[in-house]
């Protein structure tokens, strides 16, 4: 993202429904010891760049990829200290907005 992102005090509530008209869809994570984070959801191309980090590097580092691509504000801390990105990564793939279908035989 090119933007600069928001500090947890700048995103107020007409903040955040300017993201969800602009991105749609908006998830929040908070941690344990209160800092926060919000993201929109991933485009291919940023899902395909954390997949080919996770694939030639770590998860860690797929993890970070895909959450500075989407964050848009909060904490910064949560983006930067390992012990929030690894929190955070088996919470990321929620972000990934999906449709389910059923694939039949023909």
């Amino acid at each position: 993202m090119t933007k600069q992102k928001l500090t947890l005090a700048e995103v107020t509530d007409e903040v955040i429904k300017g993201w969800k008209e602009q991105y749609g869809k908006i998830t929040k994570w908070k941690t344990a010891d209160g800092k926060v984070v919000f993201f929109r959801s991933p485009d291919r191309s940023e899902i395909a760049a954390a997949q080919t980090v996770a694939r030639d590097e770590n998860g860690v580092a797929s993890n970070q990829v895909l959450a500075k691509a989407t964050a848009l504000g909060g904490d910064v801390e949560i983006l930067t200290q390992d012990k929030y990105l690894i929190g955070l990564g088996k919470h990321l793939q929620k972000i990934i907005e999906t449709v389910e279908g059923e694939l039949e035989e023909l």
